[in-house]
């Protein structure tokens, strides 16, 4: 949450957990600047920490899509199997 009087993020990370049979999440907060040196807080990627959050994200999010269809596709053509088990971690 941003607190615009302090020009501070409250930074906050939560955490999903699923079973076969439940669904929890636990939601922590903190205020990075805490952990931060005075350098680090002058980085660009601390000015905005929840846009670079939401890159890293969607970055992640894309890959694995790409790597699910890719294998998805590499059932039925030759082509798209050799991209995927290049691709594969």
């Amino acid at each position: 949450m941003f607190h615009p009087a302090s020009r501070k993020a409250t930074r906050a990370i939560g955490i999903v957990e699923l079973t076969a049979n439940s669904l929890s999440y636990r939601h922590h907060a903190f205020d990075i600047d805490n952990f931060l040196t005075a350098e680090e807080k002058k980085l660009p990627l601390f000015a905005d920490f929840h846009a670079y959050l939401k890159e890293v994200f969607d970055q992640s999010n894309n890959l694995l899509l790409s790597q699910h269809l890719l294998k998805e596709a590499a059932k039925d053509l030759p082509e798209a199997a050799v991209i995927y088990e290049s691709s594969a971690y």
